[in-house]
């Protein structure tokens, strides 16, 4: 529970380009354990988290996480929502409540690991591919690049890509793309987007590189998140080309969370 009148583990005043300053604090447990942190945003006008805060929040998400890696432990990650708004009045006492549960148990099948190990042995570096792709531990980028270079081993044969091939495989896909945003073709949207995941450059400031934790800014991290699911299922499809039934990976499109447009590219 976060309420006004709770002590912090720290605090810290982030000073953002706007010339603001916005308070970070991380908040423990009773065992001691990092429990949730808060960002306070003062004097908002309405209900609303500015769209020109989202890099900032974002950097600061993303510092935090890495920085609990590596003084607490390197696999922690975000509970899933990871993020909650809550909006009150300057001065005035507030209180959030927000309980995250894992319950039930899943089922495991040792005779479907032992399947997937045997028919998958022949390409088992494609399985890694995928396996790391759909890692939520792992950037976001070479989630992306994972996925892209398990594409790429399909219809890229000593550097020339089979272009024709590639068009055809994801002609399926294109309206769902379209309806993310994108414009152009499938293909040229994977291509620009593995572009600006593979170069840590996203940008220039007076003369300077531009650089972010992700090696992406947030217009890209949009882009990429919201075209991942899909690339989960092509992917995944490809993987079915290659097992002669002898067992079907899902190739439905499955979203980990709730996903922005992507804009253009």
């Amino acid at each position: 529970m976060d309420t006004s009148d709770r002590k912090a583990a720290f605090a810290l005043t982030v000073h953002a380009l706007d010339a603001k300053e916005y308070e970070i604090s991380l908040f423990c447990d009773p065992q001691g354990h990092p429990e949730f942190a808060r960002c306070k945003i003062p004097g908002l006008p309405e209900k609303v988290i500015p769209e020109s805060l989202l890099p900032l929040l974002q950097s600061v998400r993303e510092h935090l996480l890495s920085s609990l890696r590596l003084t607490f432990r390197p696999d922690v990650m975000f509970a899933v929502p990871s993020t909650v708004w809550s909006f009150f009045l300057e001065g005035q006492p507030h209180e959030v409540k927000l309980l995250i549960e894992e319950f039930g148990s899943t089922a495991y099948s040792p005779e479907r690991t032992k399947d997937i190990f045997v028919h998958s042995y022949n390409i088992r570096e494609l399985m890694r591919l995928f396996v790391d792709g759909v890692d939520a531990r792992i950037p976001l980028q070479y989630r992306y690049l994972s996925f892209y270079k398990l594409i790429e081993n399909r219809f890229r044969n000593r550097g020339d890509w089979d272009k024709n091939a590639l068009t055809d495989f994801l002609r399926p896909y294109a309206q769902s793309f379209s309806d993310l945003g994108f414009k152009g073709t499938p293909a040229s949207v994977l291509h620009a987007l593995r572009d600006k995941c593979a170069h840590i450059k996203t940008g220039s400031r007076e003369g300077r590189d531009v650089l972010g934790v992700t090696h992406l800014n947030h217009k890209e991290v949009v882009r990429v998140e919201s075209i991942l699911p899909h690339l989960r299922a092509i992917c995944a499809a490809i993987i079915n080309e290659r097992t002669d039934g002898k067992f079907i990976m899902n190739t439905e499109v499955v979203h980990e969370g709730p996903r922005p447009i992507a804009g253009d590219v």
